[in-house]
């Protein structure tokens, strides 16, 4: 939660790549959605690792979703500060994060 919560203030202090006149995210919902489960799923087992903790350096792990996933880091930003001002539309995304997270999971068990 803290890395969301650090994703959306951070996109608000850097200029946005987003044209407003557009109404369109950045990045288009199926990348962003996979963007954002890998980085969940990262999230949680970095956590989960003996001593694991938010202090640690887990940049390179971050920049690698992102290029796996052909984006940048300012136009990731760049995207969660549009869905920031689309709070409806940030809330459908996460409704599928969340669902194909749920997914993953089943598939696993």
């Amino acid at each position: 939660m803290r890395v969301l919560t650090f994703l959306a203030l951070a996109s608000t202090l850097i200029l946005a790549s987003c044209k407003p006149d557009r109404g369109t995210p950045c990045i288009d919902e199926e990348k962003m959605v996979n963007v954002l489960v890998d980085i969940h799923i990262a999230q949680a087992a970095l956590v989960r690792e003996p001593g694991g903790d938010e202090r640690k350096n887990n940049a390179p792990y971050y920049e690698n979703i992102l290029a796996k996933h052909g984006v940048n880091e300012v136009l990731f930003d760049s995207a969660v500060a549009w869905y920031a001002k689309n709070p409806d539309l940030f809330e459908k995304l996460y409704a599928k994060v969340s669902a194909e997270i749920s997914a993953r999971k089943e598939a696993l068990d």
